[in-house]
C-alpha cells in the first residue's frame, strides 16, 4: 500500500474531527505500520561494484598469514546508566520488576580489534572518540603484532 494510500484510509470525510479510537482502529484495519522501515543500500549491482567488492573481501578469503595479521577495527558508543530506584527481584512464580527511569552516569566508546584469521580480540576503553583516542588504541593493539611483517588494518567509517 503507498503513502497516499495509506492516508486516504485514514481520512474520515463525514466528520472534521475524529476520536483518537476511531484513528486507532483505522489504522488498525490498514495495518499500517508507519515504525516498520525497509531500506536498501544497493540500487544495482553492476560490474564495478562487483569488482569492488571481490577486492575488499579477498583479504578475508585469503589464507592466515601469521607475518602479515589482518587486524578489524570497529568502535560503539555505550551509554553508561544507573538505576534512579531498586528493582524488585524476581520471586517464584512473579516477574522481576525493573523501573523504567535511569540516570545517565557516563558514556564511553568501545574500540574493539579482532583478528580476522585467528581467535584473538583486544577491546580498549575511551572516554573520547577523538583522533587521538584512536589512534592510541591503535597503537597498543598493533603492539601485540610486533613480530609480523606488515599488519593490515580494516577500518569501517572512522
Amino acid at each position: 500500500m503507498s503513502a497516499n494510500q495509506q492516508r486516504e484510509a485514514l481520512r474520515c470525510p463525514e466528520r472534521e474531527r475524529i476520536s483518537l479510537e476511531t484513528i486507532h482502529r483505522r489504522v488498525k484495519e490498514q495495518q499500517f505500520k508507519p515504525w516498520q522501515m525497509k531500506m536498501r543500500c544497493i540500487t544495482a549491482v553492476d560490474e564495478e561494484y562487483a569488482a569492488r567488492m571481490q577486492d575488499m573481501l579477498a583479504p578475508y578469503a585469503a589464507a592466515p598469514d601469521p607475518m602479515r595479521p589482518m587486524v578489524c577495527f570497529d568502535e560503539n558508543p555505550v551509554q553508561l546508566v544507573a538505576e534512579t530506584r531498586s528493582s524488585e527481584r524476581m520471586r517464584s512464580g512473579a516477574t522481576a520488576l525493573v523501573d523504567f527511569e535511569y540516570r545517565r552516569t557516563a558514556a564511553v566508546h568501545l574500540f574493539v580489534f579482532l583478528d580476522a584469521h585467528h581467535p584473538w580480540r583486544d577491546v580498549a576503553i575511551s572516554a573520547g572518540r577523538a583522533a587521538i583516542d584512536v589512534a592510541q588504541s591503535r597503537q597498543r593493539v598493533l603492539r601485540h603484532f610486533l613480530a609480523a611483517a606488515e599488519s593490515r588494518v580494516v577500518v569501517d567509517d572512522l
